[in-house]
Parts: structure tokens; sequence; C-alpha cells
């Protein structure tokens, strides 16, 4: 999925594979169970990244901009990586034995 502009919300019910990129700033990211982009680009800022299972294996989410608030139920898993400019508050449940990059 390609935003040419900013996104409000986007939800997914189940696990999040798509390759994402969005131009500008995102609202509310919202995943019922696990993220596995290779490829999660968002250019701006985004409001919040709330995942209720793991980000897996094989995971790139990349945010330009800050992100305001980050929430995983479960774990980061090796070889999964998200980076940001900056991170104001994140809630991880589970193990991180991927990566969190603040750039």
């Amino acid at each position: 999925m390609i935003a040419a502009g900013s996104i409000e919300t986007l939800s997914v019910k189940r696990d999040l594979a798509a390759k994402i990129s969005v131009d500008s700033d995102a609202g509310d990211i919202n995943v019922a169970r696990n993220l596995q982009s290779s490829s999660f680009h968002v250019n701006g800022d985004v409001d919040s990244i709330s995942i209720k299972g793991s980000i897996l294996t094989g995971s790139k989410t990349v945010i330009d901009g800050t992100l305001s608030k980050l929430f995983i139920a479960h774990d980061i898993k090796a070889g999964a990586s998200l980076e940001a400019g900056a991170i104001e508050s994140q809630t991880i449940n589970g193990q991180i034995t991927g990566d969190i990059i603040i750039s």
C-alpha cells in the first residue's frame, strides 16, 4: 500500500505482511496479530503503533519522524528492526531480541 499523503488510521484484523509506504504523517496503526512487513516506511511522525502480537523476523519498520506511542503485546523477534527518529513512550511486554534503533 502506498499513501501519497498522510493516513489517519490503519487497522488490520490479522497479521500485517504487506509493504507499506506513507509519504507524510500517520495517525494510529493497529495490528490485531503480528507485524511481518519487510518494508513499512513512514516519512513523517506516527501517533501510535499498537501490535497485539509480535514483530516477526524479517520485518523492517522505519519512521523518519517521531513515534509518540509504541505498544507491543509480545516480542520483537531476532532479525526484526524498528527505527524511528524518536520514541516518546514504549511498552513491550515480551522479549526484545531484534533491534530498536533511534536515528
